[in-house]
């Protein structure tokens, strides 16, 4: 994801295989459950180096990848760095707010995914949260500024909280 150094690489209890890089930003990624780690402690690497093969150890139903990203010890929402739908980041840099450290529990996001899908054809809509501007909603949704002001008719970055906006 970012260059930087192997904190630790080794089976890790309910993570089972796990590889956490530090990054100079005070960032940190953890990759859990992989089959295989290919790094050690100490090593330095580059954004887009393969540090293991995805899988199913530790406390796994089934293989994949576990990601976490954290930020001084807090986990932020992988969400809020990275578009899963075209594997790229948001953007390059990353302002964080109180809520990117919000907690998003599978069952959550779950039923977040069932209910996107079923009213995708009617667009996705958000609610203003006080200190969001459109560029910090664009970057969270996967989209630009230029694009939520088409969609909202909206002059210039006007937003109040507890404004609803179209996202998609």
């Amino acid at each position: 994801m970012f260059d930087g150094r192997v904190r630790v690489a080794k089976r890790a209890g309910a993570y089972g295989n796990l590889v956490v890089v530090e990054h100079d930003n005070q960032l940190e990624t953890y990759y859990a459950h992989l089959s295989r780690i290919n790094v050690a402690p100490g090593d330095e690497i580059k954004a887009g180096e393969v540090l293991g093969l995805g899988g199913s150890t530790g406390r796994s139903t089934g293989p994949h990848l576990h990601l976490e990203i954290r930020y001084q010890g807090a986990a932020i929402n992988p969400e809020d760095v990275i578009n899963f739908t075209n594997f790229a980041l948001l953007d390059d840099n990353l302002t964080l707010t109180k809520d990117n450290f919000r907690h998003h529990s599978v069952k959550q996001r779950n039923t977040n995914l069932a209910k996107n899908n079923r009213t995708s054809t009617k667009g996705k809509y958000t609610k203003v949260r006080k200190g969001e501007t459109l560029s910090t909603i664009a970057k969270r949704n996967g989209t630009t500024v230029k694009k939520l002001a088409k969609l909202n008719k909206i002059k210039g970055n006007k937003i109040k909280a507890g404004q609803k906006i179209r996202v998609r």
